[in-house]
């Protein structure tokens, strides 16, 4: 999860990976309808809109949420936030970025386990 995150290689996705870590370890997971924060929305570290980048760092995160499955998570969720990426990318250039992120991923996971 460590490369994952703002200022991280793969800028975005660590809290989805820090809940389905909690998920696999059997923890118990609450929702609490409490504020405990503010967060200023005009200006972000990391999100610069639907980039490039947006993209190919959300498939590594689903190549991360699951191996089996990532290309199956990644179709889903651009058929289900199409609205939000319109006028964007295309739909066919979003996959290939997502694909792109999903596979440096792995290559990047492979060559930390062999080191």
């Amino acid at each position: 999860m460590k490369h994952f995150g703002s200022g991280s290689k793969f800028c975005l996705g660590e809290e989805n990976l820090f809940l389905q870590d909690a998920l696999k370890k059997q923890q118990k997971i609450y929702f609490v309808d409490q504020k405990i924060g503010e967060v200023n929305h005009k200006t972000s570290t990391w999100f610069q809109g639907y980039t490039s980048d947006f993209f190919y760092a959300e498939g590594a995160v689903f190549y991360a949420i699951s191996k089996k499955f990532y290309k199956l998570l990644i179709l889903q969720h651009m058929i289900r936030k199409r609205k939000l990426y319109k006028g964007k990318l295309k739909f066919k250039q979003i996959f290939k970025l997502m694909l792109k992120g999903a596979n440096d991923y792995e290559k990047y996971e492979i060559s930390t386990r062999l080191h």
